[in-house]
């Protein structure tokens, strides 16, 4: 009955694609617990904030976005003091492993919801954590932007972590934490626009525009 009130409109002979849609859109809230969105059954029975925002996205886009703003608004008060947003929760809590792209993640998240809905209250709702997570990637740039790394490939980038689902044990820069930092530091200059905090807009669009140049940079010299 929930999956029946989805709006796909496809012509006739698309019918295999609106039934995937429909069962994509099945596993995912079958799996869900309360407010978590998880990826699946058994070891995979955790929140991801890297798969909460882009399943959550996914849902408002489907017309289930009172889904989406539940998993942020249970998942934003997980986020640590210094601003940094763990990667995972658990029935036992946060996962302490450091995965630079979540603090982007988030922020990108609580902002595509609005786009996709319009919602302002709820921006304004979760402000704050979008506030706290753009220090985070600021005081973490800021540990790579310091002379000792001048010239070098990491320099203004994030630390490294293993977000890359790589080798846990080996730690390293990587692209996608520097990716999802700009694009939420945009998403957040952008937000604080729609909100009316122009000064902070500014200040953090500065701080997009330093770290997107300096990914840049390292890029060419990678």
């Amino acid at each position: 009955s929930r999956l029946a009130r989805v709006p796909i409109e496809l012509p006739r002979g698309a019918e295999p694609f609106s039934n995937s849609l429909r069962a994509s859109l099945a596993w995912i809230l079958v799996n869900r617990e309360g407010q978590r969105i998880q990826p699946g059954p058994r070891c995979y029975r955790r929140s991801w904030i890297r798969d909460g925002t882009l399943t959550g996205t996914a849902l408002a886009e489907m017309g289930f976005a009172d889904e989406a703003r539940a998993f942020l608004r249970w998942y934003a008060p997980y986020q640590l003091e210094d601003g940094r947003v763990p990667c995972a929760v658990d029935r036992h809590g946060i996962d302490p492993v450091a995965e630079h792209d979540s603090h982007g993640q988030l922020i990108w998240g609580i902002v595509e919801v609005y786009r996709l809905t319009g919602d302002r209250a709820f921006l304004v709702e979760l402000w704050s954590h979008v506030l706290r997570a753009v220090e985070a990637i600021a005081a973490l740039r800021a540990e790579r932007a310091t002379p000792r790394f001048r010239g070098q490939p990491c320099f203004g980038l994030l630390p490294e972590s293993i977000s890359h689902e790589g080798y846990s044990s080996r730690p390293v820069h990587a692209y996608w934490d520097d990716f999802f930092a700009v694009r939420g530091l945009g998403d957040a200059a952008y937000a604080a626009a729609v909100i009316g905090d122009i000064e902070a807009s500014r200040r953090i669009g500065a701080l997009r525009d330093a770290m997107r140049a300096d990914l840049h940079v390292s890029i060419r010299r990678v």
